[in-house]
């Protein structure tokens, strides 16, 4: 609920769990801070748990602990829908809603989904790719997983988007485990194999900012 919803009733017993697919990224951090501030809003608690680095099997595992530990509440990425439906389902059989962020699983029973459509904005990433470059010129993609939906949707939008001038080619996609250091490792790679790149796209929390540091090392910014 919003922060300036009235407050009817004691809720200090209740407690979230946060499931962080990425602990230490900063639009987790970011989503963690509005969570903080509701939670102190409405006197209720959020525990806020999750793996250091993408891991589907170590963030299902946090989930079954919030199911275990009796919970009200779940909120987390279902960044892979299909390998996140069971532990989904289990929670809502536990009478435990479940609020999915960025990425969701449609085909799952879960409370509500608080997003973009990942596609809308790959493709609006993509025209303005297209505007930026004047319809001609390589580009490439960095994405944080290539299995991730979220990841698959934007660079599905931003392909379809790119697919409508016959003067641009999508000549990779890079996968950066939603990692800086990686990122900037990858974006220097790519660099080097394609000097004509006109254009490159980044879809996760950390991309953008990588692949302007490689640009940067490499003379190109």
């Amino acid at each position: 609920s919003s922060a300036g919803s009235e407050k009817t009733a004691d809720l200090s017993d209740l407690e979230f769990y946060m499931v962080d697919p990425l602990v230490g990224n900063p639009y987790w951090d970011n989503v963690y801070q509005g969570a903080a501030e509701a939670a102190e809003y409405y006197g209720v608690t959020v525990t806020r748990v999750g793996p250091t680095a993408i891991d589907y099997d170590e963030q299902i595992s946090y989930m079954e602990t919030a199911i275990a530990d009796g919970c009200n509440g779940i909120f987390t990425a279902a960044l892979a829908p299909d390998t996140f439906a069971p532990v989904i389902q289990k929670a809502i059989d536990a009478d435990i809603p479940v609020v999915l962020i960025d990425s969701d699983a449609e085909n799952t029973e879960r409370t509500l989904y608080a997003g973009t459509s990942n596609y809308a904005a790959g493709y609006t990433a993509g025209e303005a790719m297209a505007e930026a470059l004047g319809g001609k010129g390589q580009v490439a993609v960095m994405v944080g997983a290539i299995d991730a939906q979220n990841m698959i949707d934007r660079e599905a939008g931003f392909r379809d988007a790119i697919a409508q001038y016959p003067d641009m080619e999508v000549v990779t996609t890079e996968a950066s485990d939603t990692d800086y250091t990686i990122g900037v490792s990858k974006a220097s790679a790519t660099l080097l194999t394609y000097p004509e790149l006109a254009g490159f796209y980044g879809a996760s929390a950390t991309d953008g900012a990588a692949i302007a540091t490689a640009l940067q090392e490499n003379g190109k910014s």
